[in-house]
């Protein structure tokens, strides 16, 4: 598989704009396609999208093939990486290799970079979105109805039909748990804020 964030500008809650983002990932072989869209690019977010994608796919590739973002990748220096401990500490259980573009290569993840093109052009044009559910659950009717069926320009067959043929590592039975947590001071007036917004809390 590889995976790829699209920037793809923000979202309106009130009086305050969140940056909206997705993160593409693609089984190479059949071109099947899961997007999830989010508004963080953090190490938690990252995992957990990464998460509903094994699970939208059934199963985990032996490798992810990712470019140089920051969670996936601290440094390298030629041909040796140093990957992110907390990237590293989250694929074993998924019996996942990570393997690392080089710079300068947009060949080596070049299936992705063209589903991040796809998603612009043919799912984000003249849509509107209430709020970030609204824009997953467009996306999640988008992949099952246009884009996992459409006939691909490459293979010339359907996604999820090419995807017939491609066998997964099983899911583990204990999944881990990648909810991102923020800890919030409680004020005087029993308020939290996130966000810009005042949520109240119990006494």
């Amino acid at each position: 598989m590889q995976i790829d964030w699209g920037h793809f500008g923000s979202l309106s809650y009130g009086n305050t704009n969140r940056k909206l983002y997705a993160l593409a990932v693609l089984e190479a072989y059949s071109r099947m396609l899961y997007v999830e869209f989010t508004h963080s690019q953090k190490q938690q977010t990252l995992q957990q999208c990464l998460l509903n994608a094994f699970l939208f796919f059934g199963g985990t590739p032996q490798e992810i093939v990712v470019d140089n973002m920051l969670t996936a990748v601290i440094e390298r220096q030629g041909s040796i990486i140093r990957f992110n401990d907390a990237f590293l500490d989250f694929l074993p259980i998924f019996n996942i290799t990570p393997v690392a573009c080089n710079p300068g290569a947009p060949h080596e993840k070049g299936k992705i970079e063209a589903a991040i093109k796809y998603i612009r052009r043919n799912f984000w044009p003249l849509r509107s979105f209430e709020d970030l559910n609204d824009v997953q659950r467009q996306a999640k009717q988008w992949l099952t109805t246009v884009a996992n069926v459409r006939l691909h320009q490459t293979t010339g067959q359907q996604p999820d039909q090419r995807f017939e043929d491609v066998t997964l590592h099983p899911l583990p039975d204990l999944l881990p748990d990648c909810r991102e947590v923020c800890l919030l001071k409680v004020h005087k007036d029993f308020a939290v804020h996130f966000d810009g917004n005042t949520y109240t809390t119990p006494p």
